[in-house]
């Protein structure tokens, strides 16, 4: 047991438990993805492992913000996101294959600008992802709290406005959903030529 005054050495046994924790769930995942289970294959999982967590920790911020960006101080919430970002992408695929088999293929391309105060980067980029997961929806730029998507249909426009992915993105990260969505517009609809 330390002596610290402090109290510092629990921090650090936690700050140990997320490094540790982390860089385990990458190998799982390298593992996974690679489907090779030779040393090789194995130790240049371990070397990726090593200069993503290295370079992970070296950046700029405060500890507090590591731990926070740190796939382990969410994890427990992934287990109830990955669920509906699933559902959500199997209706956008039901969607665009009516849409494609139509005869008439009823599109109405345009961009949408939306602001979402998500809580940090992390958060920022899971939300841009997850937008691009779901068909019918690409996103174009992401700059801040600001995101260009563009959207196949106006029902698909129409949805990214209303919010609820932000929202959920915003949840998942530990933030209040409320305004997670805000001040959206279409940019520009595109006409057939």
């Amino acid at each position: 047991m330390s002596n610290d005054p402090s109290g510092n050495s629990s921090k650090t046994s936690v700050s140990r438990g997320f490094f540790w924790g982390e860089a385990a769930i990458l190998l799982l995942f390298w593992l996974v993805m690679s489907g090779k289970y030779d040393a090789l294959h194995i130790g240049f999982g371990l070397i990726a492992v090593g200069i993503v967590m290295w370079l992970q920790y070296r950046s700029p911020g405060s500890a507090e913000e590591k731990k926070d960006k740190s796939l382990l101080a969410h994890f427990h919430r992934f287990p109830f996101y990955i669920p509906w970002l699933s559902v959500q992408m199997i209706k956008a695929t039901w969607q665009v294959t009516i849409i494609v088999l139509s005869p008439r293929m009823n599109l109405d391309p345009c961009v949408v600008e939306f602001k979402s105060a998500q809580p940090h980067s992390v958060a920022r980029v899971t939300l841009a992802n997850s937008i691009t997961l779901t068909p019918g929806t690409l996103s174009l730029k992401v700059d801040g709290d600001r995101y260009q998507v563009h959207a196949l249909t106006g029902r698909n426009a129409d949805e990214l406005l209303e919010g609820a992915i932000a929202r959920h993105i915003a949840r998942l990260f530990g933030a209040s959903g409320e305004r997670a969505a805000y001040d959206g517009k279409r940019l520009a609809e595109f006409e057939d030529d």
